[in-house]
């Protein structure tokens, strides 16, 4: 099968998770057809996992192969997956070939993060997996579940999408109350009436704080309420009668 261009020896890898190259037959007209022809028979992949980081539905390796080999052999397109290890790079090379001789094939490379025996497989199958979704055009899941192969991506997210604690309301100070306001929850808690109230206020309106200390006489039982009311009353009937001395500073 002669092809657009030829596979070289890997060298020096770059330090990138992922490198890949995509190569094709000249001419790929047949198999582009039988390819047109398959993808329309295609019913969506059945995402029947969910990954355990994201919370995302996806579909595994064997549903993406179940909904497209159908398509496949009717058409007669099939495909192959050959795995391969690159020094520290899991690789797999995913080839769709067509009766006609034509063909499609794309190698990637991925480095894992974990190089035991669990982190290969796991990168190898995450390359299975997305290589043949995409190279047939199955939607196989809504974001990235290569969690072994690349766990850096789930743990920038998680870090990130962690959202700080709300701040606590600090509470409040209450306004401090006035001598006044002292005053009139005094005359509320003795139950005064507005008349009685009226005096007090006649009389003591530019001194609250001699009727502040009254009320705390009342509360100690030095002096009656009446006997506060009955001064501030007397108090109010010489105002009526005589008015309010014109004190002269000398």
């Amino acid at each position: 099968m002669p092809e657009s261009n030829t596979d070289k020896p890997v060298g020096a890898l770059p330090e990138a998770v992922i490198v890949g190259k995509s190569h094709m037959s000249e001419p790929i007209n047949e198999f582009a057809a039988a390819l047109a022809k398959a993808q329309g028979q295609m019913t969506t992949a059945k995402l029947n996992c969910t990954n355990p980081f994201f919370k995302n539905k996806y579909a595994d390796l064997a549903s993406i192969i179940n909904t497209v080999r159908k398509p496949f052999s009717d058409n007669g397109i099939s495909f192959i997956q050959l795995p391969e290890s690159v020094k520290e790079y899991i690789g797999l090379t995913t080839i769709m070939m067509h009766s006609s001789g034509q063909w499609v094939k794309s190698r990637f490379l991925l480095k894992p993060t974990k190089t035991d025996p669990q982190g290969a497989g796991s990168a190898l199958t995450y390359l299975k997996r997305y290589s043949l979704s995409s190279m047939s055009g199955v939607a196989a899941d809504a974001d990235d579940d290569g969690n072994e192969a690349s766990k850096e991506h789930a743990q920038a997210k998680d870090k990130y999408s962690k959202k700080p604690p709300p701040a606590k309301k600090q509470p409040t100070a209450k306004p401090k109350k006035t001598v006044k306001e002292y005053c009139e929850g005094a005359m509320k808690q003795y139950g005064l009436s507005t008349e009685q109230k009226a005096v007090l206020h006649k009389v003591y309106s530019t001194d609250y704080k001699m009727l502040l200390s009254y009320f705390m006489m009342v509360h100690k039982e030095e002096m009656t309420l009446d006997d506060l009311f009955d001064q501030a009353q007397n108090t109010a009937d010489n105002i009526d009668a005589n008015g309010l001395p014109d004190w002269e500073e000398k």
